[in-house]
């Protein structure tokens, strides 16, 4: 639960700190993984910001 305070922060601010940082998804994802743990619904919310901000390209896929 402790993630989610910089995950939202860091969606409030258009995803800057991540796109700055050159961020890839398995790092996101990796910090998170144990959120479904706590809660279901807020990981379904941490994982929607994941991937807008992964199809705006804030944060690099794992491909990439």
């Amino acid at each position: 639960m402790d993630n989610l305070a910089p995950v939202m922060l860091c969606d409030a601010v258009g995803g800057k700190g991540w796109k700055e940082h050159g961020v890839f998804e398995n790092q996101v994802y990796g910090r998170n993984k144990r959120t479904p743990e706590g809660s279901e619904t807020l990981y379904q919310v941490i994982d929607e910001v994941f991937r807008k901000n992964i199809q705006l390209g804030n944060i690099k896929g794992d491909n990439k």
